[in-house]
């Protein structure tokens, strides 16, 4: 999910799905007929992670045709993001790519290991899996979090990036920073006005 100019664009089982948020009430919906694991809009342009590959539909053109969608790379990813105005996909348990948006092409963009999770939030990319965690302020600068992490759970919170484990909350952050727990986040405190119950009976009719 991932929110610009007051629109969601939202992955699905067939294809994409945009939210207005300000109107509460649905847009677009681009059946792409492939499960769409990830999508993400980016200088006018909505990038599709799908089972067949990565798709690029230009907004100035009618997306409703499926015509005018075009295959950008037959690489199937399983998570994009936007970051230090860069298109980054992530290959389910390799690596993390820049990807080239005219061709598609493929760069590593961190070379740490394998991974399992790519996650994008106040100008933070977190990268890792249940081993590693890496937090990156920019392309170029990066801090290790996490080592040897087993079994524990990793966020991003307002008091900095935590993980919890055996129902104890640590907070791992840069030395310069402190911040006092108050609850742990519930769905309440997620600013966005999204009403999921009225998704699910659209999408169960």
């Amino acid at each position: 999910l991932r929110i610009v100019d007051g629109k969601a664009y939202m992955a699905t089982n067939f294809g994409v799905i945009v939210l207005d948020i300000e109107r509460e009430e649905f847009g677009d919906t681009y059946v792409l007929g492939k499960i769409t694991h990830s999508c993400i809009e980016l200088g006018g342009v909505i990038y599709a992670a799908t089972e067949g590959g990565l798709l690029r539909g230009d907004t100035s053109m009618n997306l409703l045709d499926t015509s005018n969608w075009k295959l950008l790379s037959n690489d199937v990813y399983t998570q994009l993001a936007v970051f230090d105005n860069s298109l980054l996909a992530l290959k389910d348990k390799e690596s993390v790519y820049a990807l080239n948006l005219i061709d598609g092409a493929p760069i590593p963009f961190c070379d740490k290991g394998k991974f399992a999770f790519m996650h994008c939030t106040n100008g933070t990319l977190l990268i890792g899996d249940k081993t590693n965690v890496f937090a990156y302020s920019s392309s170029a600068d990066y801090i290790q979090i996490a080592e040897e992490a087993k079994g524990a759970l990793w966020g991003y919170t307002n008091i900095g990036i935590c993980n919890v484990d055996e129902g104890n909350l640590n907070v791992r952050a840069e030395a310069s920073k402190s911040g006092k727990l108050l609850h742990l986040p519930e769905r309440a405190d997620i600013p966005e006005n999204i009403k999921e119950q009225a998704i699910v009976e659209l999408y169960s009719k």
